[in-house]
């Protein structure tokens, strides 16, 4: 699945609808015992290690999490979120890539949602009342 998602820089983030992966088979991605990474990047041509991402996002089945839920394993469904902050360190009219990448419980790597990420100027930049 090859996807565009519009962000606002300086908004928080949650997609909706969430995502829904589906397996190579056309099911619903089990993450049951996975660990699922999502990362934007500039270019896909950005060195190997995620150093140079933008936005890390992971998810480790019984383990820790940082930007993603997954509240039913089974279900293919996963909550992908940035904060505030996360989403200001995107440069604005900028598109960056993105994948979801699953390293499934016998330790297979899959990539059930990949695309681009455009980045739209936000207006107002106070978040404080006068």
């Amino acid at each position: 699945m090859v996807n565009t998602i519009e962000i606002v820089r300086g908004d928080t983030w949650n997609p909706d609808p969430l995502p829904h992966a589906l397996d190579p088979d056309g099911d619903d991605y089990d993450f049951t015992g996975a660990t699922v990474w999502m990362t934007f990047k500039v270019e896909t041509d950005d060195a190997d290690s995620d150093d140079n991402a933008v936005v890390k996002l992971f998810w480790i089945d019984g383990g820790d999490s940082d930007g993603i839920t997954i509240s039913d394993p089974t279900s293919g469904v996963f909550e992908p979120t940035m904060t505030s902050e996360q989403t200001s360190s995107f440069r604005i009219s900028q598109t960056y890539v993105y994948d979801v990448q699953v390293m499934n419980a016998v330790g297979d790597i899959e990539t059930p949602d990949q695309g681009k990420l455009l980045v739209k100027r936000d207006v107002t930049r106070r978040i404080t009342t006068p």
